[in-house]
Protein backbone atom coordinates (compact mmCIF):
# COMPACT_ATOMS: atom_id res chain seq x y z
CA UNK A 1 0.00 0.00 0.00
CA UNK A 2 0.95 3.32 -0.58
CA UNK A 3 1.14 4.21 2.91
CA UNK A 4 4.36 2.41 3.24
CA UNK A 5 6.30 4.12 1.34
CA UNK A 6 5.41 7.26 2.81
CA UNK A 7 8.78 7.30 5.40
CA UNK A 8 11.08 6.33 2.46
CA UNK A 9 12.70 8.70 -0.02
CA UNK A 10 13.15 7.19 -3.53
CA UNK A 11 14.85 8.77 -6.64
CA UNK A 12 13.78 8.15 -10.32
CA UNK A 13 16.31 8.91 -12.71
CA UNK A 14 13.51 8.88 -15.25
CA UNK A 15 11.94 12.25 -13.17
CA UNK A 16 12.65 15.45 -14.07
CA UNK A 17 14.65 16.84 -11.39
CA UNK A 18 11.99 19.32 -11.16
CA UNK A 19 9.66 16.72 -10.31
CA UNK A 20 8.28 17.26 -6.17
CA UNK A 21 6.21 13.73 -6.24
CA UNK A 22 8.79 12.94 -3.38
CA UNK A 23 9.64 15.43 -0.34
CA UNK A 24 13.61 15.63 -0.27
CA UNK A 25 14.80 15.36 3.23
CA UNK A 26 17.97 14.48 5.09
CA UNK A 27 18.97 10.86 5.36
CA UNK A 28 21.84 9.06 7.53
CA UNK A 29 21.27 5.30 5.92
CA UNK A 30 20.18 4.72 2.61
CA UNK A 31 19.42 1.49 0.77
CA UNK A 32 21.02 1.03 -2.96
CA UNK A 33 20.20 -2.42 -4.89
CA UNK A 34 20.90 -3.42 -8.33
CA UNK A 35 18.52 -5.89 -10.28
CA UNK A 36 21.84 -7.49 -12.33
CA UNK A 37 25.08 -7.95 -11.71
CA UNK A 38 26.99 -5.28 -8.93
CA UNK A 39 30.87 -5.25 -8.21
CA UNK A 40 33.29 -3.85 -5.80
CA UNK A 41 33.76 -0.51 -8.12
CA UNK A 42 30.55 0.44 -7.86
CA UNK A 43 30.47 -0.07 -4.46
CA UNK A 44 33.33 2.01 -3.55
CA UNK A 45 32.07 4.72 -6.10
CA UNK A 46 29.10 4.84 -3.94
CA UNK A 47 30.84 5.35 -0.76
CA UNK A 48 32.83 7.61 -2.83
CA UNK A 49 30.38 10.20 -3.14
CA UNK A 50 28.78 9.28 0.36
CA UNK A 51 29.31 12.40 2.81
CA UNK A 52 30.83 11.60 6.14
CA UNK A 53 28.22 10.46 8.54
CA UNK A 54 26.03 8.68 6.25
CA UNK A 55 25.83 4.60 5.76
CA UNK A 56 25.08 2.60 2.51
CA UNK A 57 24.01 -0.74 2.33
CA UNK A 58 25.04 -2.10 -1.06
CA UNK A 59 23.40 -5.27 -2.86
CA UNK A 60 22.59 -6.96 -5.86
CA UNK A 61 20.71 -10.00 -7.38
CA UNK A 62 24.55 -11.00 -9.13
CA UNK A 63 28.16 -10.13 -7.73
CA UNK A 64 30.42 -10.34 -10.71
CA UNK A 65 34.52 -10.29 -10.41
CA UNK A 66 35.93 -8.91 -14.25
CA UNK A 67 35.95 -12.91 -15.67
CA UNK A 68 32.21 -13.13 -14.81
CA UNK A 69 31.57 -10.36 -16.47
CA UNK A 70 33.81 -10.55 -19.64
CA UNK A 71 32.14 -14.43 -20.03
CA UNK A 72 28.68 -13.00 -19.75
CA UNK A 73 29.45 -10.69 -22.92
CA UNK A 74 30.89 -13.51 -24.74
CA UNK A 75 27.47 -15.14 -24.18
CA UNK A 76 25.65 -12.89 -25.38
CA UNK A 77 27.64 -11.90 -28.43
CA UNK A 78 26.84 -15.45 -29.15
CA UNK A 79 29.50 -17.52 -31.27
CA UNK A 80 32.03 -16.25 -33.10
CA UNK A 81 31.31 -14.85 -36.71
CA UNK A 82 33.90 -17.79 -38.38
CA UNK A 83 31.78 -20.44 -36.49
CA UNK A 84 28.64 -19.68 -38.26
CA UNK A 85 28.59 -21.51 -41.41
Amino acid sequence: SPEILDGYAYFDPKKPKTDTSRIQRPFRQTIVFVVGGGNYVEYQNIKDHTKPGRGVIYGSTDVCNSEDFVQQMADLAGPPAAAVK
